[in-house]
């Protein structure tokens, strides 16, 4: 009996489950280690690291448990809102001069951003910054 038979008892008997494992082998092929049977792909085959993925999870962080642990979950939901109209707005329009200035004494920028747990760090990591008017942010990169 060679090794890879003492293991067939363990193969999946539906077509579903044998295209779950094949993935999950792709994705890591030392993870489902049947002993004789070499993995499917290599790790040199694996995509170098991504070198956006510690700013994406930095973003997240902000977001997770910044916003959205911190506030009650109608608040987070409307300052997620209000923060992405925000950033897309700018991305839409990056040589309009009215989209880089925000109005913090407004009642909306008030009530969803300045009085919310985590969001003001989020736009100071989209690069606002107190302005040199009074209730004023600004940004100019993007």
């Amino acid at each position: 009996m060679d090794s890879t038979e003492r293991f067939d008892h363990l193969a999946p008997k539906n077509p579903d489950a044998q295209v779950i494992l094949w993935a999950a082998e792709r994705r890591n092929p030392t993870a489902i280690a049947v002993p004789g049977r070499t993995p499917r792909i290599s790790r040199d085959e694996f995509e170098p690291w991504d070198a956006g993925h510690p700013l994406r999870q930095e973003f997240r962080r902000l977001l997770d448990p910044g916003i959205l642990r911190n506030n009650d979950k109608k608040d987070a939901g409307t300052s997620l809102r209000v923060l992405n109209e925000i950033t897309e707005k700018i991305l839409t329009n990056p040589d309009d001069p009215k989209y880089r200035r925000l109005n913090v004494n407004s009642e909306k920028m008030k009530q969803h951003i300045m009085q919310r747990k985590g969001t003001v760090e989020f736009l100071q990591k989209v690069c606002f910054r107190r302005g040199a008017f009074r209730g004023f942010w600004l940004t100019n990169t993007l």
